[in-house]
């Protein structure tokens, strides 16, 4: 699943802006960034191309909800924030190409989960073009009967009938769980991943794995550090931190007589090589003194040393790596960060600019930035979205 195009209107810091994800050619290009000075609107794309897909089902906490604050010119009066003008709204309108595998792939899962029983089923349309348009809006509109829709509810989609190429992650992620259908068709379904600005990036990543005399202010209410199987046990938990995973991925138990290309792990250290050489990410270890409970460690010449000891741009990398791999190699996917150069050297920003596209497979990422080094990197390889001088 990728954007091909995207127009908001009305919605937190953007008036009314169309902006194109594709190449010369008309091919969605692999990787977009968006560059502006504080305040032109970056995050507010992003925010809005999440609220958009919100019918997806990925929702995470770090876009809130949306409310009447982000209809463009709220005001503050006497009794509370109101938009300017009555019956005032935002809307994004976004249309999703999906690729050819990705398409027989969800055919198969929705053949897969025709097979259970009281399964309810969504009609899947025929797409020659292999788009659709989906178009949100804020407030909704209500039902006919006056029934007030939720904030995710889609305002419209062309072609009409299609929720179900919208909803294929959500129903592909059940099919799996369900035993319907194979590993290989997991794989090649798209969805969306949102990383936020990194305000909260030791807690995001470290959880609880942060010892208690590193923890400082920044750690009031930690991440819960939980197994991946608690995970799924119970889907309402918090996201699992990055110590987490990387904990997941290095027990051998779960990976047993698979193939390198089926440990999840391998990927995890390739990619942050590619970023951070000669720097290593080594996997989680444990020292009867230093580290009794063990920590993902990293190695720096013939030093090594834990992932509460690594530099901030180090985190930053690893929780890319991590994330895009768990609990599977995300292939398809359209993947958003918020300003991935807040913590990076220029010689970084330059690694994980050429190094984001061979993450996964098929994905798309949108980065947004005002760092002039990024900016300048996506004008020469033209992929540049300019909201003005930084």
């Amino acid at each position: 699943m990728k954007i091909r195009k995207l127009h908001i209107k009305n919605y937190r810091a953007i008036d009314d802006v169309v902006l194109d994800f594709v190449d010369a050619l008309g091919n969605i290009r692999p990787i977009t960034v968006i560059a502006g000075p504080n305040g032109s609107g970056k995050t507010s794309i992003l925010y809005a191309i999440v609220r958009a897909l919100g019918v997806t089902g990925y929702n995470p906490e770090s876009v809130p909800e949306p409310s009447q604050l982000d209809i463009r010119g709220a005001q503050l009066d006497s009794g509370g924030w109101q938009s300017v003008a009555a019956n005032s709204t935002a809307s994004v309108e976004v249309e999703l190409e999906f690729a050819e595998t990705e398409i027989k792939a969800i055919e198969k899962v929705y053949q897969g989960l025709s097979r259970l029983p009281q399964k309810r089923s969504f009609s899947l349309p025929p797409l020659p073009l292999r788009t659709i348009i989906l178009k949100w809006t804020y407030p909704t509109n209500p039902h006919p009967d006056g029934r007030l829709k939720p904030w995710w509810w889609i305002e419209s989609i062309e072609p009409k009938n299609a929720l179900g190429w919208s909803r294929a992650r959500g129903a592909t992620i059940y099919a799996w769980k369900q035993k319907v259908i194979e590993l290989d068709t997991l794989l090649q379904v798209g969805g969306i991943h949102f990383f936020p600005q990194d305000r909260a990036l030791y807690k995001r990543v470290l959880g609880e794995g942060l010892p208690k005399d590193q923890a400082g202010d920044m750690l009031v209410s930690p991440v819960s550090v939980t197994s991946a199987e608690e995970q799924e046990e119970k889907p309402e938990s918090k996201e699992l931190s990055v110590f987490s995973i990387l904990k997941y991925f290095s027990d051998a138990a779960h990976f047993a007589n698979l193939p390198d290309d089926r440990i999840w792990e391998k990927r995890v250290q390739e990619s942050f090589a590619r970023v951070c050489a000669p720097k290593k990410y080594i996997g989680f270890k444990i020292h009867p003194e230093l580290l009794p409970g063990g920590a993902p460690c990293f190695k720096n010449g013939g030093t090594i040393y834990p992932l509460h000891h690594a530099a901030s741009g180090e985190l930053v990398i690893i929780e890319y790596c991590a994330r895009l791999n768990y609990p599977q190699p995300q292939n398809n996917h359209l993947i958003l960060i918020d300003e991935p150069d807040a913590h990076l050297h220029p010689s970084w920003i330059r690694k994980l600019f050429s190094s984001l596209p061979q993450i996964g497979e098929g994905n798309q990422f949108v980065l947004t930035t005002h760092s002039q080094e990024l900016k300048d990197l996506a004008a020469r390889d033209k992929c540049l979205i300019d909201l003005g001088g930084l």
